[in-house]
């Protein structure tokens, strides 16, 4: 597994104070400051909870963690060339500062601009890709993802199910980026060496799940987030989930499967650095957010183990197999070993209109968080 991260000898460094129990350091050694938001590679939006780091003459020197909206100031720092590293999980940027007085990043020396290896296997009713390329996630010169895109068919084999959309919407994403390897899922599976070129795999609904009893590739996704991958699977992708984990230890999928309503749900945060993310991106939680990309057909969990996972949205009134339900979480992380999960029930189809606003942020701040599982 790829780690972009350097170790570095900690040196003469001095706790000074806790923000949300993350730590802040500094060397006291001068009384200088610099400050400033770190923001998403295309300077969009801020990032929650990144990592400041200062290092002189590669000794760290003072470090922090930014607050929920993305800012920091560092204080007490000397007059010298300093390199400041900025990461969230595996997105980094790298920098210097001859700093004679106290500094203030500009824009683009806050955008994170070195990304973790990624790869996207398509779907037939998500867009993940396109959430990727709209955060800045594209090579700077040409504007072409800097991920992989691989073929989620399987050569051609569609999952064998269908999404019912409910009335006026249409089934299936709005735009497609084509793939720019020459192998599919079925060989991603099946390579260990090939899922170990990647830090993240995101598994859009629809990509097929005819994968889902082979043991061979279950156990190798097993294997590659046991050694430090992240795997983010939406919606009709949870079969993976459910084919490589313990039930009791992790999540358990409600039955009848693929049964609920493709109406919008009302969705009450459950962490408070989301909410006031997503209150500063202007999207208001009060005591609720509407989460409104469901497709008919989607797959509900029903219960989940608090111990080993994180639930993030709960739900309000809903239907599924006909009957109205409620009190159940939308989106969760797991870690397994050195790797982790995200799974979601809800995602980004496109569906021929618009994103909904509060989905997409959620989506935009769900990618950063996931990469530091």
């Amino acid at each position: 597994m790829k780690n972009i991260y350097k170790l570095f000898v900690l040196l003469c460094i001095v706790t000074v104070s806790c923000n949300n129990d993350d730590e802040n350091v500094t060397s006291d050694s001068g009384v200088l400051k610099i400050s400033g938001t770190v923001f998403s590679p295309n300077g969009n939006f801020p990032i929650s909870r990144a990592h400041v780091k200062i290092f002189k003459d590669d000794v760290l020197i003072a470090s922090q963690t930014t607050s929920a909206i993305g800012t920091f100031e560092i204080t007490g720092l000397p007059e010298a060339m300093l390199e400041v590293q900025l990461s969230k999980g595996k997105f980094m940027k790298e920098f210097s500062v001859d700093l004679r007085e106290d500094y203030d990043l500009q824009l683009t020396e806050g955008e994170l601009d070195i990304f973790p290896s990624i790869a996207v296997v398509t779907g037939s009713y998500d867009n993940i890709e396109q959430v990727l390329v709209g955060i800045g996630v594209v090579n700077p010169l040409t504007n072409e993802p800097a991920f992989d895109i691989i073929n989620g068919s399987s050569s051609g084999n569609r999952a064998a199910h269908f999404h019912g959309p409910r009335d006026g919407q249409v089934a299936g994403r709005s735009t497609s980026l084509p793939s720019n390897v020459d192998f599919n899922f079925n060989d991603l599976l099946h390579d260990s060496d090939l899922l170990d070129n990647y830090d993240i795999i995101f598994l859009n609904c629809g990509a097929t799940d005819a994968f889902d009893d082979d043991t061979i590739a279950t156990t190798n996704l097993k294997n590659y987030i046991s050694n430090g991958g992240i795997v983010y699977a939406t919606d009709w992708m949870y079969s993976y989930i459910q084919s490589m984990f313990d039930a009791e230890d992790y999540l358990t999928f409600a039955t009848p499967e693929r049964a609920g309503s493709g109406d919008p749900i009302n969705a009450q945060v459950f962490n408070a650095d989301l909410e006031a993310w997503l209150a500063n991106q202007g999207i208001v939680v009060s005591p609720s957010v509407l989460v409104d990309n469901f497709l008919g057909g989607w797959q509900m969990v029903d219960t989940f183990d608090s111990d080993n996972v994180t639930n993030w949205l709960l739900a309000e009134d809903f239907t599924y197999s006909g009957n109205v339900a409620s009190g159940k979480s939308l989106a969760f992380t797991f870690q397994y070993n050195q790797g982790g999960v995200f799974y979601s029930s809800f995602h980004t189809h496109g569906g021929g209109s618009d994103e909904d606003d509060a989905v997409l942020q959620m989506m935009n701040y769900f990618v950063f968080e996931l990469s530091g599982l």
